[in-house]
């Protein structure tokens, strides 16, 4: 189910995370499972979250080791292709990005544009 629970604890891990693996793409959304799992959605793949680390990180900036953001980082799931494209030519077809401003990305990366 689509979630908008605890979304500074997401968006602080999505970008503790992106910072250990560069090949991250950008965020999409976020949903929770039965599990009480996070599933983010990215434009290239997905990642997990325990839903106690979001909210641990909405409460307290850093609160989620390193460690464990390395983990989480290096289990992200790469989406290859979509309809036999790939993923980085529909990004690269969908943003032009000459005339892609700080805050138009900042957009996108919460996938509000």
């Amino acid at each position: 189910m689509k979630s908008n629970e605890f979304p500074n604890g997401i968006y602080r891990l999505v970008t503790q995370t992106k910072l250990q693996n560069s090949k991250i793409g950008v965020y999409i959304e976020h949903y929770i499972n039965e599990n009480l799992i996070f599933r983010v959605k990215f434009s290239n793949g997905w990642l997990n979250i325990p839903r106690e680390w979001a909210q641990d990180e909405e409460v307290k900036l850093y609160s989620i080791s390193q460690e464990d953001v390395k983990q989480m980082a290096n289990s992200f799931e790469f989406i290859e292709s979509i309809d036999n494209k790939k993923v980085e030519d529909i990004v690269v077809e969908n943003l032009d990005v000459k005339t892609v401003s700080f805050w138009q990305k900042i957009l996108i990366f919460f996938g509000l544009k």
